[in-house]
């Protein structure tokens, strides 16, 4: 699978009791956790998500953040060039992922201008070595791939009826397919593409 991340932002924060945010539909989110302990709440399920251990998950409307308890975590946030069944989470030991020096990288986010190649090639990398491991659930559904794929390249001016048009579908019909297969509508995965490109811009 080619892999390419195209909107991303990278952190690392410390986060200390209720840590609730309007997250964008339809991104996806690394964590790894570097001390303290986290709760995330997304489908219905809560997570606890604990130190030297990296976390992957697809975010959709009910995500949120319970609480956190010196919260100390790296994250990327991110759109790529594919899509990933909802309800996805996995949870992976820090010894799975060899080549990263998780406290080193920390350099990197303090500059992530500068750094920002080296950044993406490392999250690619990331879901390279994810992908071989686990055999992520991707998307197959040949329309909501073209959609995605126009909707990553002309993010700043696509329209949900530029998209219909262009498929040669009925515009009722083709949301409740892309909403079936990603679990929210084309204009919450737009919105959720320009704000993470937005972000990245920052």
């Amino acid at each position: 699978m080619n892999i390419q991340v195209t909107h991303f932002i990278a952190k690392r924060c410390e986060v200390n009791g209720p840590w609730m945010y309007d997250t964008p539909a339809g991104l996806m989110r690394i964590y790894f956790v570097h001390s303290g302990e986290g709760i995330v709440y997304n489908f219905h399920k809560e997570h606890v998500l604990k130190p030297n251990k990296l976390y992957f998950f697809t975010q959709y409307g009910d995500f949120r953040t319970v609480d956190a308890n010196k919260f100390d975590h790296t994250f990327f946030n991110f759109n790529a060039n594919y899509a990933i069944m909802p309800e996805c989470f996995y949870e992976f030991e820090r010894e799975d992922f060899p080549f990263i020096n998780f406290e080193e990288l920390s350099e990197l986010l303090q500059n992530p201008d500068k750094y920002e190649n080296s950044l993406r090639s490392l999250l690619t990398s990331l879901l390279f070595f994810i992908d071989d491991s686990i055999k992520l659930p991707i998307i197959s559904n040949s329309t909501v791939l073209r959609a995605i794929d126009m909707i990553q390249q002309q993010v700043t001016t696509i329209t949900t009826g530029q998209l219909t048009e262009e498929l040669c579908l009925n515009e009722s019909h083709f949301i409740r397919i892309f909403r079936q297969q990603l679990g929210v509508t084309p204009m919450q995965y737009i919105r959720s593409c320009k704000i993470a490109k937005g972000l990245n811009l920052l």
